[in-house]
Order: structure tokens, then sequence, then C-alpha cells
């Protein structure tokens, strides 16, 4: 249980470590009130209902939590070609009075993470296997998490073989002039889509493909352009390493078939950021700037003159990678009407500050 008023915890990670299907954190925690009594390590699969699943745990705060990877993919079935999750770690903190405080798992030093490797896991011998890849978030306070790739045995070691030859693909990657279009594996409704019917339309000769997830209900409307890829396929493996070209709204990796360390290190491709909103009034350096730990882009698009300074100004970004193009996606929003209407259109996006009712209906943004 958790006391109304929530004791100072903190929670320090001396070491951290995947050993191939097992998760080491030894970690340091320390209260303001009570002793500390007892810690586990908890991870919870992000998706509605799902229950956070118990790793390891110790009866006091001295010595490591050494958590079993494989009861994270125990219900992960590979029915699609390739299935992903992402799942947040945390401490949990018993305390003398029978308090209980969860606490995530933050990022450590330097030295502790420059040993942090990539994981596998697998039911059996026959059974699928899990790549378990470890992350920081980019937010103000990161903390691990952890994304699991589950493929078919056979479809894991075609992709092994090729990342074992990836070294040798530079020259057929100049020649193959291969780019990969696309936003979020679930997606073809924003930037990447209205592109990609572009090139298919006008420029039919290029090699350009659109990965999509094979159970994506957008499937259907792109899949008619031809040149469609399922996500995590084998010829999406082979394509993400010959590709000269990253298309994405999102961030590049969401292109990729892999997003393991040796695949992100092998895609050599030109990164281009097509985007999907216009920047403002919202900082979103901590995301997308040149600084963050997670994103990384090579070549970044814009809708404005205006725009374009903030991303070079506030983002960090040179002058030469930041180009003025407007987006696909607002070219096609009036294609249909010939004489629009006299309105005025209102599509606000999220606020991340507003998600509740009680607060978006008394908010100046309403207004």
């Amino acid at each position: 249980m958790t006391s109304a008023s929530t004791p100072t915890v903190r929670v320090h990670v001396r070491r951290l470590a995947l050993r191939r299907d097992r998760l080491v954190v030894d970690v340091e925690a320390t209260s303001g009130g009570s002793p500390v009594t007892a810690l586990r390590l908890v991870a919870r699969p992000r998706g509605a209902g799902t229950e956070p699943v118990v790793l390891a745990s110790l009866p006091t705060d001295d010595g490591a939590l050494e958590g079993d990877l494989s009861l994270l993919a125990a219900d992960l079935d590979p029915g699609r070609v390739l299935v992903e999750r992402l799942v947040d770690v945390a401490v949990e903190v018993g305390l003398d009075d029978g308090t209980t405080v969860r606490r995530p798992v933050p990022m450590p030093g330097w030295r502790a993470r420059q040993r942090v490797r990539d994981g596998r896991t697998s039911r059996s011998s026959t059974g699928p296997v899990t790549l378990v890849l470890p992350y920081f978030s980019a937010d103000a306070r990161p903390r691990l998490v952890l994304r699991l790739e589950t493929r078919s045995r056979a479809d894991q070691a075609h992709l092994d073989r090729l990342l074992r030859v990836a070294w040798a693909l530079g020259p057929a990657r100049l020649l193959a002039g291969v780019w990969l279009v696309g936003e979020q594996p679930q997606k073809a409704q924003d930037n990447g889509y209205h592109l990609f019917r572009w090139i298919r339309t006008h420029e039919t000769r290029r090699r350009a493909y659109y990965v999509i997830a094979a159970d994506s209900p957008d499937r259907a409307r792109v899949e008619p352009l031809g040149h469609v890829v399922v996500h995590g396929s084998r010829r999406h493996q082979w394509l993400t390493l010959l590709a000269s070209r990253f298309l994405a709204t999102h961030h590049a990796e969401y292109l990729f078939a892999s997003r393991s360390r040796r695949m992100v290190r092998h895609a050599r491709g030109l990164r281009v950021a097509l985007r999907h909103g216009i920047l403002g009034t919202k900082d979103m350096t901590p995301l997308y700037g040149q600084p963050s730990r997670g994103y990384r882009t090579d070549l970044m698009l814009t809708s404005s003159w205006r725009e374009r300074s903030i991303v070079v100004q506030d983002l960090g970004y040179r002058p030469g990678q930041v180009h003025v193009t407007g987006m696909p996606r607002l070219d096609a929003l009036l294609s249909d009407v010939p004489e629009p209407d006299p309105v005025v259109l209102v599509a606000p996006t999220w606020r991340d500050w507003l998600q509740h009712e009680d607060r978006f209906v008394d908010s100046e943004f309403l207004r």
C-alpha cells in the first residue's frame, strides 16, 4: 500500500546491466522517514489493462536486483511478423512502517550506461525470440524503458545473418537508390503518406518504399500505390540496410526493421525529418533538439522561414541542415474542394498540460 503522504525516497543506480536474458539493477535506496526494509524490481508493459510484473525482490536495500526478462515476453505471440512492446521499469521500496513507494529506475552515471547492452530471451529452444533493447526516456528526469521486439526464430536468424555481413553493403547502398518512407508503423495518414503518394504518382521509377505494419488499418489506403513493405519482414530487413534515405515523420528508427544497436549502427542512409507538426509556441528542444539523447536526423524540413529560424536557433541545427519546403499533407488539405466555403477551420493538436477535462474547459487555450 501507499500512504496518503508519500515519504521522501531516493533511488540511486550503482550498476545496470543486461546479461542476455537477465536484467541486473544494483540500487541504493534511501528514505527520509522509515528505514528501508525491502526492494522489488517491477516492470509494467504499456497498454490498457496491463499488470505490473515483479522481476526480482530483496529483503533489504543491500545488493543487486536480478530479474528474469522471459517473464516480460511470456504473453507475446509472434503471430504477426513483428511484435513490439514498451516496458517501464521501476523499483518498489518497502519501508518499516508498511509503506511501499515506487520510483522509476533513473539514468545512472556515464560509466554505468556504457555497460548497458541489448539482451535477448526465449521461452524455448524452438520458440520465438525476444530482443530486449534498453533506452532512457528523453524527458527532464530520464528513466529506464525496455523495448521488446519478438520475432519467429527463423526471422531472427535471418536478421542475425544479415547483420554479420552488413559492413560489406556500402557499395550496394550507393547503387540501389532505395528510399524508405513512413510514419509510425501503424500509420499512413500524415506527411509520410502524402509524400509517398506524390512520389508514386510523379516519380514512378524511383525506388521508394512505404513501411507499414502488417495489421495496420491504414495499409489498405497505401497498398494500391505499390512498393509497400511490411514492417519487420525479411524484405524490410534487407531494405533497411540498403536504404540511402529514411524519410520519416517521427524518429527515423521507426522505419528500421529493428531498433537494436547493431541495426542502428549499420542503417547508414541519410535521415530526413518530414515532421508531423509546425513549431511555434511549444519548446520541443528536449525531444528534437541536437542535444537530445533519443533523436538524430541529418536534414530537417520546415514550413516557413520563421519555423526554420526556430529550428536553427533553438533546436541547434546548422543552417545547411534545415530547408523550407512546406508539408506534403497541407498541400492535400483542399485538393478536392475547388471552391471552399468561407469558414474558419480550427484543428488544435493535443497539449500535455490540458489532458483533463476540468483543466481544458477553464483554460485560456479554449477561450
